[in-house]
């Protein structure tokens, strides 16, 4: 099989992050990797994180560990969906629970993605024939397996999810806050917005009409 040739060329070597692929950030290892001339190449890694761990390689805190005993490691650390994604084709180490007793009151976004609706999002919602609106999935991922998620749309109780959580719901078209609650307590909030519109009635053209009516 022919194929064509590398254009060594127009080409040139950058230092990146090994897994990511983006600019090295601190404590992430790396590797050489090529990319054009010229292209702009400016996004930084933000995968790799610094975490506080304890000597069995749990999280801990200065609020339950003095710092003289905090040990600092750099992680690639991906958010749920996409561990969980890394997690089924390559080797990927999750992030470390805490200790007990060092847990924060809330660790927002590291166990607990909202993947959709996004923050903002503007959802068309269209009215099926029948008048009723179409439905709206909402789907989050744990980075905790069995792990129970509460849902709850504008201060109401949707319903609880574990394992696979995606909800239906049909929401009225306006402004709507959706907050997801774990078992852990981890909470997220997003704010969207849904419209919505009555189907249009089917026009025939006129010479259609007039051949329907005269064959």
């Amino acid at each position: 099989m022919m194929w064509f040739e590398r254009p060594d060329e127009a080409l040139e070597k950058v230092s990146v992050c090994d897994k990511s692929g983006y600019l090295p950030a601190e404590g992430c290892p790396e590797r050489s990797a090529l990319k054009p001339k010229g292209a702009p190449f400016v996004t930084q890694d933000h995968f790799y994180q610094r975490l506080h761990l304890d000597e069995s390689g749990l999280r801990v805190t200065s609020a339950c560990v003095p710092i003289t005993e905090l040990r600092r490691e750099a992680r690639f650390i991906l958010p749920p969906s996409l561990a969980l994604y890394y997690q089924q084709h390559n080797a990927y180490t999750p992030l470390p629970p805490y200790k007990e007793g060092c847990e924060p009151p809330y660790a927002q976004g590291e166990s607990l993605e909202v993947v959709t609706p996004h923050e903002g999002a503007d959802l068309y919602l269209p009215r099926l024939l029948d008048g009723s609106l179409s439905a709206l999935v909402l789907k989050a991922r744990t980075a905790r397996a069995g792990e129970a998620l509460y849902w709850h749309l504008d201060g109401e109780y949707l319903g609880l999810t574990r394992d696979f959580h995606e909800l239906s719901c049909s929401p009225e078209p306006g402004e709507h806050t959706l907050v997801v609650v774990s078992e852990h307590g981890e909470r997220l909030t997003r704010r969207f917005i849904t419209s919505s519109a009555q189907p249009s009635t089917l026009a025939l053209p006129t010479s259609a009409q007039s051949t329907l009516t005269h064959p």
